[in-house]
This record gives structure tokens, sequence and C-alpha cells, in this order.
């Protein structure tokens, strides 16, 4: 009967453990959804930056050269091949791909975008984001092993504020200008009246010429 007892216990202790992991599985994808709009990610395997990752049969890691990402200021994809590959016979896909929250559309990165590369491990891209929101960044290997796919989310800001000096810099400068501009003027003016009395001044201080007397009549 203990035995019975113990067995029964071990069972209902690994059933809690079980429920508690499913439970906490519950609330991170729908903490994700939440985040992202309850819409269904593009296909692959869902990574991190900075950590390797396995994508189909590829292992990789994928850098940014930006911490934080906006809409003005393009960066820099690098993805890393960790499985040195012996050749240089595969090829990279990425587009960026708006969550439900973001009203936007599919951005699939050209060929113009991807930077030569004599490091048959590494393959870079020249990404941008086109309006701020949260995006998944999705890249596809095609390699002699077949497909891989990967997906990260990435939460793209608005452009950087302008600073509160620059602000008012701008807009003062016009007014700046006009005051600048009259006191040009009113400096002229006053060049030329002083011009004007002092050559009045000159006048009036040249000597009058002398008449001779007239001789008396004898």
């Amino acid at each position: 009967m203990t035995g019975i007892f113990s067995y029964k216990r071990w069972v209902t202790g690994l059933v809690l453990v079980l429920l508690a992991a499913s439970i906490s599985g519950i609330g991170s994808t729908r903490e994700a959804q939440a985040q992202f709009g309850g819409t269904p990610p593009p296909a692959g395997t869902e990574c991190k930056l900075n950590v390797e990752c396995k994508a189909g049969p590829y292992l990789v890691q994928i850098t940014l050269d930006q911490a934080t990402l906006n809409t003005t200021d393009e960066f820099l994809i690098t993805v890393k091949r960790l499985d040195n590959p012996v050749n240089n016979d595969w090829s990279l896909g990425a587009e960026v791909v708006p969550s439900g929250r973001t009203s936007a559309v599919l951005v699939k990165y050209d060929a113009d975008r991807f930077l030569p590369s004599s490091d048959p491990t590494q393959r870079q891209i020249k990404g941008y984001y086109p309006i701020s929101g949260t995006w998944w960044l999705h890249l596809s290997i095609n390699g002699t092993a077949g497909l891989g796919q990967l997906r990260i989310a990435t939460n793209v800001e608005a452009p950087p504020k302008m600073p509160e000096w620059l602000a008012w810099a701008i807009g003062l400068a016009p007014i700046l200008g006009l005051v600048g501009f009259g006191l040009g003027q009113w400096r002229l003016v006053m060049q030329r009246k002083n011009e004007e009395r002092l050559a009045e001044a000159l006048a009036q201080a040249k000597p009058q010429p002398v008449e001779p007397p007239h001789s008396m009549a004898n």
C-alpha cells in the first residue's frame, strides 16, 4: 500500500509540474500575442540577437550594428554561419514583416542591399524600417542542406526627437535674420546722414573769396 501511495504522489507531482509549465507557456504566448497583435508570426525558428540559433539545418548567429532601431537610420544585419560551411554556395533572403499592431506591409530587401563578402561564413545586409512599431526580421537561408528560416522580434522607434535648443535656433533664425537686416539698413542710413553732415560742415568752413577794394575816384 505504501508503494502505491508513493507512486500516486509521484504521478500527482508530475501532473502539477506539467500543468504549471503549460500555464506558464500559455502566459508567454499571450504576452507575445498582445505585443504583436495576435497575428501569426512568419515561418521559422524564433531567435534572439547575439545568440546562436538553429535555423533548420543551419546553426547561425544574428547581430545588428545598432542597439536601438528607428525609421531614420539604416542598420547592418550580419548573419554568421557557425556550422563552418565548406564552401560559399549558400544564399540569404531578408524581409521585415509588420505585426498586427503595425499598420504597414511586408518589406523585402532587394539584392542591392546585400554587401559583397569574401567570407564564406558570413552575409551582411543593409536594413531599414519604413515606420515605427513592432516588426519581425525574417531571414531565409538556402544552401546544400536545404532551406532554413528564422525570425527575430524587433521594436522600431519613431525618428529621433530634435533637441530643444536646435528647435529654438531654427524657429528664431528668421527673426534674427530680419533683426540683422534691419540693423544693417539702419547703419547704412546713419552713415549716409553722417556723410551729408560732414559735407555740409566742410562747405560752411570753406573760406569765402575776398573781393578787392574799389579804387576811389579822384
